[in-house]
């Protein structure tokens, strides 16, 4: 008895801390997504790295939002497997939930994405050409793609809506959650081990991040582990160690995959640590409608974001602070933006809100 009410009561700990964290979380990843990859140096067009001091925030931004979405796959793979354990019934259940919660959010998203690049296509011709290949010349193939990989259709890789790489990543470790499960079952923290020689293969590295993260969650789901009391013991340590790593990667340059993601996990685990300090000794907890909007805001900013950040390039002091402060301003106002709108819409039209967000 005091075991489940023990188990109960980190369940319902974790939730909380998922509720607070998931909004700031997507933040970061939208200030990421603002960045400045040309700049105006002398009234030319520059690459950002022109200025040193931008591109080491740039640097850390992309850091501290690569340790939150190490953090989203370990919050996924542990609720995929709080109860501790999978039989074919569970699973079949758990994938007919993904489905609402995160196909069909996938689809729906991707078929909104491709009518607007059909809308500006129709009304920006010039400005569109050699982005995307006109959606009216898709052929059954490139409707695919749009939801898998563009690189046939576009300048860039991943699906039709970028930042759904996650979910893309997500669902791949979803289907494979039987095999972690195993693999972290009877093989234990060797596991890890397995998925680490993966790195030596040629796997597709966000795959190999996605299902590494994902399994660590699903090892704390298995063994009903407290990474709450755990993070926050050692929260200075994780923060402190994290800078550090942080510090050294931005100025010596490495490019060891191994190593970014154990400052990624360092950063997890400071934010579960800070979490948990908060909820413990502040008792604070994230206003409702940020909590539930932060998926409508992970779906919608990305071209929003793009938009702004070129409109806004020609007007910015040229300096690397001047880059960095209107970095912050244009996450703040989208952010702002996006929760609104998701209000207005949860409004008017609640269901196909609910939809959209997978009934979040």
């Amino acid at each position: 008895m005091c075991r489940a009410t023990s188990d109960s009561y980190v369940q319902d700990r974790m939730s909380d801390l998922i509720s607070l964290l998931r909004f700031p979380l997507m933040v970061t990843v939208v200030l990421l997504h603002c960045s400045f990859d040309l700049v105006m140096r002398n009234g030319m067009l520059e690459d950002s790295v022109c200025y040193a001091d931008y591109t080491c925030f740039r640097l850390f931004v992309t850091e501290i939002t690569n340790a939150a979405v190490a953090l989203f796959f370990v919050f996924s793979g542990y609720l995929f497997f709080r109860n501790g354990t999978l039989t074919l019934h569970s699973y079949g259940n758990k994938l007919q939930k993904r489905f609402y919660t995160i196909l069909l959010p996938y689809l729906l998203w991707s078929i909104i994405y491709i009518a607007l690049y059909f809308v500006a296509q129709l009304l920006l011709p010039t400005a569109m050409e050699g982005v995307m290949k006109p959606v009216t010349d898709f052929t059954m193939r490139d409707w695919f793609s749009c939801l898998w990989d563009v690189e046939d259709i576009a300048r860039r890789n991943g699906p039709i809506v970028s930042q759904f790489w996650y979910l893309k990543e997500l669902m791949i470790a979803v289907v494979l959650a039987p095999l972690l499960y195993g693999g972290v079952r009877y093989i234990r923290g060797w596991f890890f081990l397995v998925l680490l020689a993966m790195y030596l293969l040629p796997v597709p590295s966000p795959t190999v991040v996605g299902i590494l993260f994902f399994t660590l969650g699903t090892y704390l789901g298995v063994y009903k582990i407290n990474i709450m009391s755990v993070a926050y013991t050692y929260r200075w340590v994780s923060t402190l160690l994290f800078v550090g790593l942080t510090t050294m990667l931005i100025t010596l340059g490495c490019n060891i995959g191994v190593i970014y993601h154990l400052d990624s996990l360092l950063g997890a685990m400071a934010y579960v640590g800070w979490g948990t300090y908060i909820l413990r000794t502040k008792h604070s907890r994230m206003p409702t409608i940020l909590a539930a909007s932060s998926f409508f805001l992970f779906a919608y900013h990305q071209l929003p974001v793009r938009l702004v950040t070129k409109i806004a390039a020609p007007f910015i002091i040229e300096s690397g602070f001047g880059y960095m402060v209107a970095q912050l301003v244009i996450c703040a106002s989208m952010s702002a933006v996006g929760v609104g709108l998701y209000y207005i819409l949860r409004t008017v039209l609640p269901r196909f809100t609910a939809l959209l967000c997978g009934g979040r």
